[in-house]
């Protein structure tokens, strides 16, 4: 599938494109995260996109290529947030453990 047909049913072509590049898109999420949990929420936030903004396609690469143009963005995204984190953890110890997760709390 070289180009996405915009007359085509959303629902469908986005089937094809996860079966088609699913594996292409995680597998490139774990080598840029380095961690298959992270990988797989990418790969829905990918999809979950691409479903989104299908009509925005343009037909100037391969559909291979622009999804993994979104797989990079989303995982590097991913990345930059979790050392915003973990940065925060390091500075303000005292300040992240007052913030206790709803699970934590729970039990």
């Amino acid at each position: 599938m070289k180009h996405l047909k915009h007359s085509d049913d959303p629902g469908t072509v986005l089937t094809h494109l996860m079966q088609t590049y699913g594996k292409d898109v995680w597998n490139y999420a774990v080598v840029i995260t380095g961690n298959s949990d992270a990988a797989d929420e990418i790969s829905q936030d990918v999809f979950l996109k691409v479903y989104l903004k299908m009509d925005s396609f343009e037909g100037r690469s391969s559909v291979k290529t622009w999804l993994l143009a979104i797989t990079r963005n989303t995982a590097l995204k991913h990345r930059k947030s979790l050392w915003l984190r973990n940065m925060f953890r390091v500075l303000f110890p005292r300040e992240y453990e007052h913030n206790v997760s709803a699970e934590k709390e729970a039990i």
